[in-house]
């Protein structure tokens, strides 16, 4: 058994051509991306990203023979070693490490940051110098015509824009930030068997973008729907109908991709209403009715009895002539 084994983890190795990563600096407050590729992933195989050896608590997807991570506003805590995993049944049988260091100095740098508008999604905005400033501030030209004021806790649709960092009258960074936001139709709520329309919006595009709809199975995305975004194209919603609400429909993620690096993934999970069953008023109207029935049912057989003895009596009691 132990030989069988051995031969079909040699084969799997030899399916699996994990691609090689490289050592990366990034900048503080920006977003790192990486992805892990095999040629094959088979269903006993798990393909994952682990820091020190232990599941990572960042972004992370499974999709298309493909780990993929985002280690948000990254900074001195998100420095390490991030390893690309293949198991199978438990067992070890690639692990490749990719070293992360942080890259403090931001003047004159830009970059753009992806997030959900969710209550657990935040943007840390970093601006960082080497050299000593008695002033800092920061700017924001948002894309909408909205003026409420950015906050640092739970990313609104409307804070979408671009942050400029100034020390002093020195522009030190810009930040783009871009939102996304899911959403469902109708939106007074669903009904099973009842066509639903699933809404992925992004707040701008920026250079190009690819939009996607992904069924969650098992901690892996599926593809349903995807498209391609411009600049120059004034589409920037993907909708997905399903034509009838099931069961197997609940869990979804819309994804967001430039090239072929992960930048968000915006989870959205359905609710389908509990199935109708009766109620304690309606059993106890459905008890009254039936014993109201069987004692109307009784009734009738004692009068049904009793007037054939009243018409059977006459006859037994005459004399005998």
């Amino acid at each position: 058994p132990s030989l069988r084994s051995d031969q079909s983890t040699k084969a799997l190795q030899d399916q699996c051509n994990v691609k090689p990563l490289h050592t990366l600096r990034a900048l503080e407050g920006s977003d790192v991306t990486m992805s892990c590729e095999v040629s094959h992933l088979p269903d006993s195989a798990t393909l994952a990203w682990e820091r020190d050896r232990e599941p990572t608590a960042n972004t992370t997807l499974i999709y298309n023979n493909t780990a993929h991570i985002i280690i948000h506003s990254f900074d001195q805590h998100s420095e390490g070693t991030y390893n690309c995993t293949l198991r199978r049944n438990g067992a070890l049988i690639f692990s490749i490490p990719n070293e992360l260091k942080v890259t403090k100095e931001t003047l004159g740098t830009q970059h753009t940051l992806y997030r959900g508008s969710l209550n657990s999604s935040e943007a840390v905005l970093i601006c960082h110098s080497l050299s000593s400033y008695t002033k800092a501030s920061w700017s924001w030209a948002p894309v909408s015509e909205t003026q409420a004021i950015p906050v640092a806790y739970a990313v609104k649709f409307g804070d979408s824009g671009r942050y400029t960092c100034f020390y002093e009258r020195n522009r030190m960074a810009e930040i783009n930030l871009v939102t996304i936001q899911v959403s469902t139709e109708p939106p007074g709520g669903l009904s099973r068997n009842q066509p639903v329309v699933l809404n992925c919006e992004i707040s701008q595009v920026i250079g190009t973008v690819t939009l996607a709809w992904l069924q969650m199975k098992g901690g892996r995305g599926e593809l349903v729907k995807q498209e391609v975004l411009t600049e120059r194209s004034p589409k920037t919603m993907l909708k997905l109908t399903l034509p009838s609400l099931t069961e197997d429909q609940l869990h979804w993620a819309c994804v967001v991709f430039t090239g072929s690096l992960l930048r968000a993934q915006v989870p959205l999970h359905l609710t389908l209403p509990i199935k109708q069953g009766w109620s304690t008023e309606t059993v106890v109207r459905v008890v009254i009715v039936a014993l109201a029935t069987l004692g109307m049912l009784l009734v009738l057989r004692w009068y049904w009895s009793w007037t054939r003895r009243q018409a059977s009596e006459p006859e037994s009691a005459q004399p005998e002539e």
